[in-house]
């Protein structure tokens, strides 16, 4: 928080999503790979290291003064978890070597993805942890992963990806079917001490007369490969206030004070990405 201001981020982004008065803008650059240069260290080394990517994140913020810390090197990172090869440059941001889907038949090796082994997801669950530990009472952490058409680019290769539009669309909408499968199942979550369970949040919510994503969660319920994602989501998430605050947005309502007054005696209340789909 800036000396000058009279709210903190936090405070700021649940009066603005509120449609209450906020005493400035709010600024969110995506600081991504740069956030390196806060602690002196490689891309490549904040890339691959969760405590590097938490602590870089923590100090530009501590510097800055942002709105919102956007944990965020790279749009492949999904892609890369169902089987996409990158290449990490020593100080440059990684890059796709190899898409899994060579051929067309390959998207059969598509499988289920577990955030907290895959890839680098468990780098940023690491982060987004070490942020929420650092400043959450201050600020909202989001981390950030591609939509389904770009991981899909990611997965296939873009150029391929743009012909099979036109000339596969079966072909396309298995894999936009995989991919969108693929970030539902990133609705992870990250407990604090607290442990606010989604399940609560979304009764409170639907008491209410407001919907959390219900069909999107009603949907992943019933597909079998992301049940246990969704198992974990029920078991330790905490419904994140910048997700509730859009859909009220949406719904053209604010929070309900009794909500907001409930979530805001609880320090650091786990942040929960809203990973919507673009």
């Amino acid at each position: 928080m800036q000396t000058q201001d009279q709210m903190s981020p936090k405070e700021r982004f649940l009066a603005f999503i509120q449609g209450k008065p906020v005493d400035r803008l709010l600024v969110s650059p995506l600081i991504l790979n740069w956030a390196s240069r806060s602690l002196n260290i490689t891309v490549r080394e904040f890339c691959t290291n969760g405590k590097n990517m938490g602590d870089a994140n923590i100090a530009c913020y501590r510097r800055y003064g942002h709105d919102a810390i956007y944990i965020f090197s790279t749009t492949s990172t999904l892609a890369e978890a169902m089987g996409t090869k990158l290449h990490f440059p020593n100080d440059d941001a990684p890059r796709v070597e190899t898409p899994l889907l060579e051929k067309r038949e390959d998207l059969a090796k598509l499988k289920p993805v577990n955030p907290e082994r895959d890839g680098r997801l468990p780098v940023y669950l690491e982060a987004v942890s070490r942020c929420v530990e650092a400043v959450g009472n201050e600020v909202f952490t989001v981390p950030v992963i591609a939509g389904p058409f770009t991981t899909g680019a990611h997965l296939r290769g873009t150029e391929m990806l743009v012909r099979e539009v036109y000339k596969d669309p079966e072909f396309v909408h298995g894999l936009m079917r995989a991919a969108t499968d693929a970030a539902n199942a990133q609705k992870a979550v990250f407990t604090t001490e607290q442990k606010l369970k989604y399940l609560e949040m979304q009764r409170a919510l639907r008491d209410a007369g407001m919907s959390f994503d219900a069909a999107a969660l009603d949907a992943a319920a019933g597909t079998s490969h992301i049940t246990d994602a969704v198992d974990r989501m029920a078991q330790r998430t905490s419904a994140s206030l910048f997700e509730m605050g859009l859909a009220a947005r949406v719904a053209g309502r604010n929070i309900p004070e009794q909500i907001a007054e409930g979530i805001s005696d609880r320090q650091r209340v786990a942040e929960f990405a809203a990973l919507r789909l673009a």
